[in-house]
């Protein structure tokens, strides 16, 4: 493992991450992978007031019968944001 390895906060380890990353190449081949396409409303509540949610703005969709996590694309990357509140959470 290199230093610029780098998992996600939402997941609890490096191990997790690497078996999530296996799960993902098996079931989608080698498409970007998109983590909070996997998530769901509940985990994501926990991860944003655990302050482990780095995609906090991200939607949940029905498609094809099954519920998605949609991120929102970014604006103004790189500026920084005065925040928003969350179930009661403020994100910054």
């Amino acid at each position: 493992m290199t230093a610029a390895y780098r998992v996600p906060k939402c997941f609890d380890d490096v191990e997790q991450w690497r078996e999530y990353q296996k799960a993902w190449r098996l079931s989608k081949g080698n498409t970007k992978i998109n983590y909070c396409n996997d998530c769901t409303p509940e985990f994501q509540h926990r991860m944003v007031v655990e302050q482990r949610c780095a995609h906090p703005r991200t939607n949940f969709e029905v498609k094809g019968g099954e519920l998605i996590g949609v991120r929102p694309k970014e604006e103004g990357e790189g500026k920084r944001r005065r925040g928003f509140m969350l179930n009661g959470v403020l994100i910054r």
